[in-house]
């Protein structure tokens, strides 16, 4: 049964006197206090006025943060309650030298070299959890609003669907991309063809790949998964 605590961040965190001007430096700040066990399972973190006041950020800074942490699966919200840490946040980040010097030529060559594999493990080992993660996924990308948020839940998704290979090599791998996804070269790229008709496409594939993964159907899943990276390497970088 899961467990809410009363004790809030505030109360657990020393963030008095802090200064972290950038969003990475409060994401990862966040991370640590839940590996250092300074936060655990069902402590409510600090508001978002709060993180906002006293790490020197815009509240929207703040909620992409705290949406990315969601994402990762380190915290939950409850309307009206707040937000607080998920059961087993407390994994130390995995990184991997020189990540950053990926491009995105060769990000987009590893996507189409390993996710159709990935899809084909998605569907021999998934289990009725993962599934419901990847529709959640899906869901919350539907109703993004504006590109930011709709780059972070596309980039959920697909981890959704490297988490239920069972795999958990691959699920590593596939965090090192996601790394790479949010440099700013792969995001400046992406915003500069991200339009309404983009987007509505680009969710009808992944309505198309989810639908085939749920059903298990192996041949369509791994067809969707090539078209669709297919076409996100023609729109960046031209057939």
């Amino acid at each position: 049964m899961m467990r809410e605590s009363a004790k809030t961040g505030s109360e657990s965190l020393d963030v008095q006197g802090v200064s972290v001007p950038q969003e990475d430096d409060l994401r990862s700040f966040l991370i640590q206090a839940m590996v250092e066990n300074r936060m655990s399972f069902g402590d409510r973190l600090p508001t978002e006025r709060e993180l906002a006041s006293r790490f020197q950020l815009t509240r929207a800074a703040v909620r992409r943060v705290l949406l990315d942490l969601e994402r990762d699966g380190r915290i939950y919200r409850k309307v009206g309650r707040g937000t607080f840490v998920s059961e087993g946040s407390g994994h130390a980040p995995w990184s991997a030298e020189n990540w950053r010097d990926i491009g995105p030529k060769e990000l987009m060559e590893a996507r189409l070299a390993v996710e159709p594999e990935l899809v084909r493990l998605f569907v021999e080992n998934a289990s009725s959890l993962n599934e419901d993660r990847l529709q959640m996924c899906l869901t919350r990308s539907e109703a993004a609003r504006g590109f930011e948020e709709f780059e972070q839940w596309d980039e959920a998704l697909h981890e959704a669907i490297a988490e239920g290979t069972r795999n958990v090599l691959l699920t590593e791998w596939y965090v090192l991309i996601t790394k790479v996804r949010k440099q700013s070269r792969w995001y400046g790229i992406k915003r500069r063809v991200y339009t309404g008709d983009y987007r509505s496409e680009i969710e009808r594939q992944h309505r198309t790949l989810v639908s085939a993964l749920i059903e298990r159907n192996e041949e369509r899943a791994v067809e969707a998964a090539r078209h669709h990276l297919v076409f996100i390497r023609s729109g960046l970088f031209g057939p």
